[in-house]
């Protein structure tokens, strides 16, 4: 739920709704508001809050996040910016949101070994990418 507006964020695949809690209340179809594209496969990292919904998943290695009044995506970005991270890991695994910054994980293979290690990485949100 986004606070303080009457709005729910869903994850589902490659995209994320936005539903309107207020026009779905007496429907039995109801519809989402706005619809996000992205992450390739399903979306199974989400943070919302009144100024902005984060999503991931583990089949895309990049991050979005998006304007929660509007649905414009405002950043992207790659999960890990560790070196080999492009070659060897996977999406984003985990997510954490602190209103401006953002933690994540991804699993990668260990510099030329059989074994994976994970790849996490801090940042601030303000950062935009295009």
């Amino acid at each position: 739920m986004v606070p303080s507006k009457p709005l729910i964020c869903t994850g589902g695949m490659g995209k994320s709704l936005i539903w309107d809690i207020r026009r779905n209340q007496e429907t039995l179809k109801p519809q989402s508001e706005v619809e996000l594209e992205g992450p390739d496969g399903p979306v199974t990292q989400l943070h919302a809050d009144r100024y902005k919904i984060v999503t991931g998943g583990p089949q895309d290695r990049f991050i979005n996040v998006w304007e929660a009044g509007t649905g414009t995506r405002t950043n992207s970005f790659v999960c890990s910016d560790h070196e080999d991270a492009e070659e060897t890991s996977s999406g984003c695994l985990v997510m954490a949101v602190d209103r401006a910054r953002i933690a994540t994980a991804t699993r990668g293979e260990g510099h030329g070994k059989t074994t994976l290690e994970s790849l996490i990485y801090i940042r601030g949100l303000e950062r935009r990418v295009t």
